[in-house]
């Protein structure tokens, strides 16, 4: 999840744990729609790189 955040938001490294926990307070009660949302995006780009 956090190389999904780290690519997505464009931070120069990836979010440490309290970071994550701070992003994800913006998508409840939606958490679990957006866990599988960025983790089919990491997958995405995984696979064209």
């Amino acid at each position: 999840m956090a190389a999904a955040d780290q690519q997505l938001i464009q931070l120069c490294r990836r979010p440490d744990s309290d970071e994550m926990v701070q992003i994800s307070q913006d998508w409840t009660p939606y958490r679990s729609v957006a866990a599988r949302l960025l983790y089919h995006y990491y997958l995405s780009r995984k696979e064209k790189s």
